[in-house]
């Protein structure tokens, strides 16, 4: 059997049997028996041991370790037997785990040391036995494991040569051992530590967070975070090339810090308020669900800024409701857009006058108002203690429509005039509030009958809410006056009056007094009622 060859390290035997010159048998023992196993190249040389049996026949024992051809020479007597020196093979024997090496050069780098996430990594593994000889079939019981935060599978691939690739794709980054088993033994080496590093930025899978994307104040600085990870949710664990772009109605500036670990803190203030585009990009991709829209709100209230609007603050007419508008703003300009600002306004001037406030909560404030009396106001807005711009306004009230219940006439015309001669008499335009009106145009209507019908009086228009009438009576006697318009006489009609060659002066006189004193009375009780109207009309304040 032991002429066939054996294995690395297994005690092989030869039975030897001896004949004689002529091919008998021989029976009995003693011959002088030699042998030596030298491998092919000459550099291996082994003993060989003899057992004799005494009966003519000899058993050969021989052993080697390094895998290969071998000459196994036998000689008896100094001479080779027959057919010596024999050819055998030295095979190699099982794989041991710690003669098997691995090799961790791959296409993809080094795969007993690190790797990158998501890309395939690998090594080979070379099987010997226990002498170092290289194995040269397949079929060992090769596995591994890359062992971490979450197990990794290896795949086998068996070359049926003694050499294995074995190959992994990490999904997660750290760091991970590397088992390498023959059976249930470590080979050499085994565990390798294992550096699994983390991937290229994918853009996508970036997450931003932060107000500074989403709802800022106009003048307050806006903050946002960004962590870059590749496209296995892995943490990037150095600077990526980042560009946060930032378009609204006005240009910002932006400041970044790095914080390691793939975040980013970035910072930016915009005092003008209103809708911004907030994009962040890697080589001019966009992270995460960029471009974001950033509504900058606008600030606090600032009194300084807010701004009154509306005719109510410049003219109006005595009785009517002014009207005007406060439009909040912060310190930057921006119309406020929300309510709750404790506005106080202080009217000042001829007559008591309130103002009423109505908060709209869009930032802006309806005001209203209303004076009987005409003249000039003085209207106060503070905010706080704090005036708004433009504070305090003036604000010119003018008479209403005359209203000829209130309207006067005075005049010698209205009391006693020379027959044969122009007379004269006054009309005052008056409105229902007992305002002089300033202006003319009213329709004023003047007749005269009695004695004589006088078709010819003439009403002259000062332009000042005055008229001037102008008549002559060419008859002694009295004379009714009736004043008026569309159909509306003055209260005091008719007036009665006195035509005459001579005219009697102290009768006149005497009626003229009688007509002031009634007329001081109608206007103190006027008077009276002007302001108790001027008190009801005005409000509290409403928020």
């Amino acid at each position: 059997v032991g002429l066939g060859g054996s294995q690395a390290g297994t005690l092989t035997s030869v039975l030897l049997e001896s004949n004689d010159h002529y091919g008998n048998v021989v029976t009995k023992g003693g011959a002088e028996l030699e042998g030596t196993l030298v491998s092919v190249d000459g550099k291996s040389l082994h003993t060989c041991n003899i057992d004799d049996h005494n009966d003519g026949t000899y058993t050969l024992y021989y052993e080697a370790e390094k895998m290969g051809d071998y000459f196994l020479a036998v000689r008896m007597e100094g001479q080779h037997i027959h057919e010596s020196p024999f050819l055998v093979f030295i095979d190699h024997t099982d794989s041991d785990p710690q003669h098997c090496i691995a090799d961790g050069r791959h296409d993809s780098g080094d795969g007993l040391k690190s790797c990158v996430v998501g890309v395939e990594t690998g090594f080979v593994l070379v099987c010997a036995d226990r002498f170092g000889n290289k194995c040269s079939v397949g079929g060992d019981e090769i596995s591994a494991e890359l062992r971490g935060a979450k197990n990794v599978t290896v795949e086998v691939l068996d070359h049926q040569d003694g050499h294995y690739t074995l190959s992994y794709t990490a999904i997660w980054a750290g760091l991970y051992k590397l088992h390498v088993l023959l059976g249930d033994d470590d080979v050499y080496g085994s565990p390798f530590a294992i550096v699994a590093e983390t991937a290229g930025i994918h853009p996508p899978s970036c997450y931003v967070h932060g107000t500074g994307i989403y709802a800022c104040e106009a003048g307050v600085e806006a903050q946002f975070h960004v962590q870059t990870k590749d496209k296995f949710d892995n943490v990037r664990p150095e600077e990526d090339e980042l560009e946060v772009k930032i378009s609204g109605p006005e240009k910002v500036a932006i400041l970044r810090r790095y914080l390691g670990d793939g975040q980013y803190d970035f910072f930016w203030t915009a005092n003008t308020a209103g809708q911004y585009e907030v994009d962040i990009q890697n080589k001019g991709v966009s992270l995460a669900t960029a471009p974001y829209s950033a509504n900058v709100g606008p600030g606090k209230v600032f009194p300084i800024n807010c701004v009154a609007e509306g005719s109510g603050i410049k003219e109006g007419v005595a009785g009517e409701t002014q009207v005007f508008s406060i439009q909040s703003k912060d310190m930057y300009g921006n119309k406020r857009t929300t309510g709750g600002d404790r506005f106080v306004i202080s009217i000042s001037g001829p007559s008591s006058c309130e103002a009423k406030i109505r908060d709209k909560d869009d930032g802006s404030y309806a005001c209203t108002w209303s004076a009987m009396i005409k003249g000039t106001y003085w209207i106060q807005i503070s905010l706080n203690g704090d005036d708004i711009s433009g504070s305090p306004y003036f604000c010119e009230i003018f008479p209403a429509d005359v209203d000829v219940a209130n309207c006067t006439a005075e005049g010698m015309g209205l009391l006693a005039i020379k027959t044969g001669q122009l007379s004269r008499f006054t009309i005052h335009s008056v409105d229902r509030f007992g305002n002089h009106l300033d202006k003319g145009g009213d329709p004023w209507e003047v007749k005269i009958d009695g004695m004589e019908v006088i078709d010819d009086a003439e009403v002259h228009d000062e332009r000042d809410g005055t008229y001037t009438v102008t008549y002559k009576s060419d008859m002694k006697g009295n004379l009714q006056v009736m004043i008026g318009i569309r159909g509306r006489d003055l209260p005091d009609c008719p007036f009665d009056v006195i035509s005459d060659v001579k005219l009697r002066r102290k009768e006149a006189l005497k009626r003229l007094e009688e007509k002031r004193s009634l007329k001081a009375k109608k206007g103190r009780k006027k008077q009276v009622e002007v302001e108790e109207s001027s008190s009801g009309s005005s409000g509290e304040e409403e928020e």
